[in-house]
């Protein structure tokens, strides 16, 4: 996946073109992991922009980028901006982290995963992040489900952390899979019990991932899996890419629809997550989704009828230039949002209600 060049975000440094960026895009261009949105990502912008945050009402946060020799361009394509959602925390990290995805628990732990197998985290809220110790191929999925436990999937099966991402635990077993990329998405209860999915399987992963069995997914399914989440051991939810969450209560054996009410649209895929569920209990569940499109547009569906309606509202993130977003996470608290751009920019949103 080739990245446009880092950027200034707001006071944050500029990072200076490296042999190192070169090195890292060209590696991860020929691994075949490489994991590109439904639309790639832009050219570096030429346009300047700002990051503002209005408290309760707006959020926009804008990649500033400097252009020595190109012209200012409009930012039309922008979607207006509305939601309580604020930024908790905004950097523009080393490229060499080579990140296909970043998750914050909360404020201050987070985990990122990534090309080869690399894994960084931070206990100090983004002020640094460590390499954890970690052997395996390419990761795009990830859950953080405390400040110990955490998974995360990719190529060659999944692995398991039980101290806040610092060391990795390769996990035996998989389930059958036309997919050349065994898994995209996960999402756990504790350190045993979770699912996990690619584009067009889920299964049940059981005994601290020893055991694994399939789950049959909804028949009207439209599209892809866009995201999972597994709120109990029988309660769980499924995000296509037509638009619809799938509820089951009972494992997988029947599932009833939840449209979140799209129109004209569909929701952004790729070999890392570009949407999150949550949901709180039986009736409070959010969805965080990037739609597909040349436009960057964040959107988050909230419920509190357990999808029998959902408001809608448009997450103020916005990018200087098309479609910049690599992956989203929606942590378990269904509040902390963290987004990775393709300017090395892990931004964590919160959402005030």
């Amino acid at each position: 996946m080739n990245r446009p060049k880092s950027v200034a975000i707001s006071g944050i440094p500029m990072l200076k073109p490296s042999f190192t960026v070169a090195l890292v895009a060209l590696l991860v261009a020929l691994s075949g992991c490489s994991a590109a949105a439904t639309t790639s990502p832009s050219a570096a912008p030429t346009a300047a922009g700002s990051v503002a945050a209005t408290a309760g009402t707006a959020v926009a946060a804008t990649a500033a980028v400097a252009a020595a020799s190109a012209p200012s361009a409009a930012s039309a394509s922008q979607p207006t901006i509305s939601g309580p959602w604020q930024i908790a925390y905004q950097k523009a990290v080393d490229p060499a982290m080579a990140m296909y995805e970043a998750g914050f628990l909360d404020e201050t732990h987070g985990i990122t995963v990534g090309y080869s197998g690399e894994v960084h985290y931070t206990t100090d809220g983004g002020k640094t992040w460590p390499a954890g110790a970690n052997t395996s191929l390419c990761r795009f999925g990830l859950d953080v489900v405390s400040a110990q436990v955490a998974w995360h999937c990719g190529n060659g099966g999944i692995g398991f952390s039980s101290d806040g991402g610092k060391t990795w635990t390769n996990v035996k077993g998989t389930y059958s899979t036309s997919d050349s990329f065994p898994c995209h998405f996960l999402s756990f209860l504790d350190a045993t019990t979770g699912w996990a999915a690619n584009d067009s399987d889920l299964a049940r992963i059981d005994n601290g991932g020893n055991t694994w069995t399939a789950i049959k997914l909804p028949a009207g399914m439209g599209g892809s899996i866009a995201a999972i989440d597994l709120r109990t051991a029988t309660d769980g939810y499924v995000l296509d890419s037509a638009g619809t969450v799938w509820a089951t209560a009972n494992g997988g054996n029947t599932w009833t629809s939840k449209p979140l009410g799209l129109t004209g649209g569909t929701i952004a895929t790729a070999k890392q997550q570009l949407a999150g569920i949550n949901f709180t209990d039986a009736t409070h569940g959010v969805v965080v989704a990037r739609l597909a499109g040349t436009a960057p547009k964040l959107v988050a569906f909230h419920t509190s009828d357990g999808g029998a309606t959902w408001q809608t509202e448009q997450i103020g993130l916005v990018f200087g230039s098309g479609d910049d977003t690599v992956s989203l996470y929606l942590a378990h608290d269904g509040v902390s949002l963290t987004v990775l751009d393709a300017f090395n920019t892990i931004t964590l949103l919160r959402y005030q209600a």
